[in-house]
């Protein structure tokens, strides 16, 4: 880790903590969380 190159990104999102983890444990719910529209992201794996 070095941090002068670090970069760090904190939300606030104001859901329930079970949609959220959703959001980064399921593949598909990540794609759509991840980056805004129109911009799409894909899951590898």
């Amino acid at each position: 880790m070095n941090p002068e190159l670090d970069l760090g990104v904190d939300r606030i999102i104001r859901a329930p903590r079970k949609q959220v983890w959703d959001a980064w444990t399921q593949p598909d719910k990540l794609a759509q969380w991840w980056i805004p529209a129109p911009t799409q992201c894909r899951v590898e794996r």
